[in-house]
């Protein structure tokens, strides 16, 4: 399955149509942000124990929130704005 930028330049190359294609880089986002905060609240758990692992889930979980609501806020003032703050690879 492919993941990060070959799923862009795999979605850019079939042609798909916009949701499609609109799905195919949310899940490039979504999962390259889930699986680096996985890895870091997993070497807490190993080396911290349950005692340090679960007062930190909500620490990861809003890392993992904060990111997409940031990205939210500027997608949305770029559209109201008229102006490009991402610029992507292709």
């Amino acid at each position: 399955m492919p993941h990060g930028m070959e799923a862009f330049r795999l979605a850019h190359q079939l042609k798909m149509d916009n949701l499609r294609y609109l799905a195919a880089m949310l899940i490039a986002v979504f999962a390259g942000t889930v699986a680096s905060m996985w890895s870091l609240l997993w070497m807490h758990y190993h080396y911290g124990g349950v005692k340090a692992y679960r007062p930190a889930v909500p620490f990861f979980i809003g890392l993992i929130l904060g990111d997409f609501m940031v990205g939210a806020f500027w997608n949305l003032y770029g559209i109201v704005m008229e102006v490009q703050v991402y610029r992507f690879w292709f």
